[in-house]
């Protein structure tokens, strides 16, 4: 229970982890989720129109992924610690100008493969 370590949860004197969080504060933590998403969102989005603007959108993989979900008060859990849907799906998005098109999905299995599958004739092969 990785939330154990700010402050502010430390304030609310839970017992354990699966304590009920009061509703405000969970409102207050979706939020706060929410809104780190949408400024990473628009962070992307700068970096996407410098991309443009500079003329290298064409000559640019870009890649986008995470590394775990992220549970919000769902099955009464907060964080990243099960092996849940919420926090085993996570983004992995990739787009390799003249080969990929919205929307195109690729697994985390291999990804170097499923990038330039299109790109080049084979992935290179791998030596131990």
């Amino acid at each position: 229970f990785e939330f154990n370590m700010f402050k502010d949860i430390q304030n609310l004197n839970l017992t354990d982890v699966y304590d009920s969080i009061p509703d405000d504060y969970q409102l207050a933590l979706r939020q706060a989720y929410s809104s780190g998403i949408s400024y990473t969102d628009s962070l992307i989005g700068r970096v996407l129109e410098a991309l443009e603007q500079s003329g290298m959108a064409d000559n640019t993989v870009i890649t986008f992924h995470g590394d775990h979900g992220y549970h919000l008060g769902d099955n009464a859990l907060w964080g990243k610690h099960t092996n849940y849907e919420a926090t085993t799906r996570v983004p992995l998005m990739v787009h390799v100008p003249g080969v990929t098109a919205p929307p195109t999905h690729f697994t985390h299995i291999d990804v170097f493969a499923n990038v330039t599958s299109g790109s080049v004739s084979s992935p290179p092969a791998v030596s131990d």
